[in-house]
């Protein structure tokens, strides 16, 4: 079955709504913006809810990070039941080290959850 581009852009919005009714907790910790995540290279935002919306392979590249949480950010990724997301960072390659599939710097934190 193929949808619109509008329709899965309201999929996205319910789902989105439906996961911070069931984030009510972290929501009340101060987490009141929600987003999507969107694809390779993204950087997570400070007190942003991001949502997975649908089944998700993430793969960076020469070394590259698939996501990464902004310095000193607090972020939550929340993903729904019967929903599986895969994060793969870039292989190393001669001098270049390799990336991870989420790169949370030490001043950050990642809170997963769904």
């Amino acid at each position: 079955m193929k949808h619109s581009h509008r329709t899965i852009a309201f999929y996205a919005r319910a789902l989105v709504a439906l996961a911070l009714c069931a984030l009510a907790p972290v929501a009340r910790a101060g987490f009141t913006t929600s987003g999507t995540i969107e694809g390779f290279g993204q950087t997570l935002s400070d007190g942003v809810v991001y949502m997975v919306p649908e089944d998700m392979s993430l793969y960076a590249w020469g070394g590259e990070n698939a996501l990464s949480v902004a310095d000193g950010a607090t972020a939550v990724i929340y993903i729904p039941s019967n929903i599986t997301f895969k994060v793969i960072g870039g292989n190393a390659s001669g001098t270049t080290g390799a990336g991870a599939g989420i790169l949370v710097p030490s001043s950050a934190t990642l809170v997963v959850t769904g």
